[in-house]
C-alpha cells in the first residue's frame, strides 16, 4: 500500500521534469511586445510588434536598437516580465503537485473501507489551484489599495491585508475593494477571455470563478470577525465561525437580536448557503459533491460524485449578496 501511496505525484513530478513549464506573455493595448536588452551596461527598453515578433524562427537573435547588442531572442525579458514567468511557474507546479496530491488521497481513502477494523484517512491541504493566466487576465484581477495610514499605493493578486510599508490593517477596506471587483468580473474579463482558444477560455474561466468564490467566503470570514470583535466582553468567535452561515446567524442574533434571515430574503440566503458549501467543497473536495453537500443546501441540481460548476453570474450575485449582509450587519451594531 505505501509502495502506491505517492504514485501520481511521483509521476507528476516527472512529466514536469520533460515537459517543463511554458508561460505566456501578452502584447500591450496596441499590439506591441515588451522587450529589454540583456546587456548589463545598455538595458534598453523597446517593443516590437508581435504580429511580427511571432514569425520570427526559433533561432532568431534579436538586436538591441540602441548599442547594437546581439542575442538569442529568449533572453530578452524584461524584469517584470522575469518575475511574472517565475511567479506564475512555481504556481503551476503547487496547482500540479496538489492535484496529484489530491488524487493520491483519494485513491488511499478507497482502499480503506468500514470493514477494516483500523482506519485511516489521508487530507491533502495547503494547495491552492492556480493557472498559468496571461498577464492581462492577471491584471484584471490584480487588487490596488492606497493605505489610509501612511498613503503607500500597493498591488497584488488573491488576498492581502496589511500595508507592506507601516503595517496598517483594514480589514473592512480591503472586503469593500475585493467584493466590489468579483462583482464586476464577469463583464472586466469577457473581452479578455475571448482571445483564448476554447480550452484555454475553459480553463481561465475555471480559474477565475472558482477562487473568486473561495475569495468571497474568506474576505466575508475575516470581516465577520472584524465586527463580531467589537461587541463588548464577547469570547472570541469560534473557528471560522463565519463560513457556517446558520452558527454565525445565531451568534449574531444573541449580541444584537436580528439573524441573518432579518437581513436577506429566503432566497438570497439560500444562494449564500449553496455558495459556502461550494466553496467547502473546492476547498476540502476538490470540488467533488458528497453526501454533506446534497444534504445540507439541498441542492438537486448535482448527484454525489459530480464536481460542481462556479458561474460568473452566480459568483456576481453572491458577492452582491455578501455585501448586502455585511451592510446590514454593520448598521445593526
Amino acid at each position: 500500500m505505501t509502495k502506491k501511496m505517492f504514485d501520481n505525484a511521483i509521476r507528476a513530478v516527472k512529466k514536469l521534469e520533460a515537459e517543463g513549464i511554458t508561460v505566456k506573455h501578452s502584447s500591450d493595448e496596441e499590439g506591441y511586445f515588451d522587450r529589454r536588452c540583456p546587456n548589463d551596461e545598455c538595458g534598453f527598453l523597446f517593443k516590437i510588434l508581435e504580429s511580427d515578433y511571432v514569425k520570427f524562427d526559433v533561432d532568431t537573435k534579436l538586436i538591441c536598437p540602441n548599442c547594437g547588442h546581439k542575442e538569442h531572442q529568449n533572453v530578452w525579458m524584461t524584469e517584470d516580465q522575469n518575475g511574472f514567468a517565475l511567479g506564475m511557474a512555481g504556481l503551476h507546479v503547487s496547482h500540479v503537485l496538489g492535484e496529484a496530491h489530491r488524487k493520491d488521497a483519494r485513491e488511499f481513502n478507497m482502499r480503506w473501507t468500514r470493514k477494516n477494523i483500523i482506519q485511516m484517512k489521508m487530507e491533502v491541504k495547503g494547495f491552492r489551484s492556480p493557472l498559468l493566466i496571461p498577464e492581462l487576465i492577471a491584471a484584471s484581477i490584480k487588487t490596488k489599495v492606497t493605505c489610509d495610514h501612511c498613503e503607500c499605493r500597493i498591488a497584488y493578486y488573491g488576498t492581502g491585508y496589511f500595508c507592506p510599508a507601516c503595517g496598517h490593517r483594514d480589514v473592512e477596506k480591503i472586503f469593500l475593494i475585493k467584493l466590489e471587483r468579483i462583482k464586476a468580473l464577469p463583464s472586466k474579463t469577457k473581452n479578455l477571455l475571448k482571445d483564448q482558444d476554447e480550452d484555454e477560455r475553459e480553463d481561465f474561466s475555471k480559474f477565475l470563478y472558482e477562487n473568486a468564490l473561495e475569495d468571497i467566503v474568506t474576505h466575508f470570514q475575516t470581516v465577520g470577525e472584524d465586527l463580531y470583535n467589537s461587541f463588548p466582553g464577547a469570547p472570541p468567535p469560534s473557528k471560522n465561525l463565519f463560513q457556517r452561515l446558520d452558527d454565525a446567524s445565531r451568534e449574531w442574533q444573541l449580541y444584537t437580536g436580528q439573524a441573518f434571515n432579518d437581513f436577506l430574503s429566503n432566497k438570497e440566503l439560500q444562494d449564500l448557503k449553496i455558495g459556502f458549501q461550494k466553496r467547502h467543497l473546492l476547498a476540502h473536495c476538490d470540488g467533488i459533491v458528497d453526501d454533506d453537500y446534497i444534504k445540507k443546501t439541498g441542492d438537486n441540481k448535482y448527484q454525489v460524485g459530480q464536481r460542481i460548476v462556479i458561474s460568473p453570474t452566480k459568483v456576481s450575485q453572491l458577492s452582491e449578496i455578501v455585501l448586502k449582509l455585511h451592510k446590514h450587519m454593520k448598521a445593526s451594531l
